[in-house]
């Protein structure tokens, strides 16, 4: 797991929800705050790509790496996450998309990613099993080219995790796409990863979908 770099996808407009659904309470604290705590202490780097002032303070007080923008496409957001690691230092990235001043003071060695795991923000029922299940099995069985995709039964969905020999084609994907845009051009390389329930595939459209899922076990 230590050669996966963890990208944290929380720039969603939420326009269904009515809001910055990531800021809305789920069990007791913002939903952005269960992928934090999922993640945490599993890989050595990981970054929030958002478009919010409020989770950027979230992971500033976490003392979590945060790009902050305010670009309008998934592709975006999947570019800048992969650019952050490639750049191989802290920082944050201003209104515009241009790197600015490091938001963390700490050095970080070098990091050179094998894999860039994707993880969405709104899947509140993800578990750290499920992702510890997906990481171990990059690390243990990857072959260059990979792609591993959380899945349940015909449902497939996300975590995925991309090998890095796509980097290059991440940061360049077509305006409005998403990593399902390589998916699709490479389905023979996919390998489908069972989750423990289908539940942890489930995300937040609407305040109803926070709902159904807060009472789910």
């Amino acid at each position: 797991m230590n050669n996966i770099a963890c990208i944290i996808m929380a720039s969603g407009l939420g326009r269904r929800f009515g809001g910055n659904k990531l800021l809305a309470e789920f069990h007791g604290k913002p939903l952005i705050g269960h992928i934090l705590e999922q993640t945490k202490g599993l890989f050595p780097r990981r970054v929030v790509v958002t478009r919010y002032r409020e989770i950027e303070e979230i992971c500033r007080r976490q003392g979590i790496d945060c790009v902050l923008h305010t670009l309008p496409g998934r592709n975006d957001t999947i570019r800048l996450g992969v650019e952050f690691f490639q750049a191989d230092r802290s920082q944050t990235i201003s209104k515009t998309g241009n790197p600015k001043k490091e938001l963390f003071d700490s050095e970080k060695p070098p990091f050179h990613p094998k894999g860039y795991l994707f993880c969405p923000a709104d899947q509140p029922l993800l578990t750290k099993g499920t992702l510890k299940k997906i990481a171990a099995e990059f690390s243990q069985h990857h072959k260059p080219g990979d792609i591993f995709r959380l899945s349940y039964g015909e449902m497939a969905g996300a975590p995925v995790l991309f090998d890095a020999v796509y980097a290059e084609e991440l940061t360049k994907l077509p305006e409005k796409n998403g990593g399902s845009y390589l998916i699709r051009k490479y389905p023979c390389q996919v390998i489908s990863i069972t989750a423990a329930s289908a539940a942890e595939l489930m995300d937040v459209d609407t305040v109803e979908d926070l709902e159904q899922l807060s009472h789910m076990p």
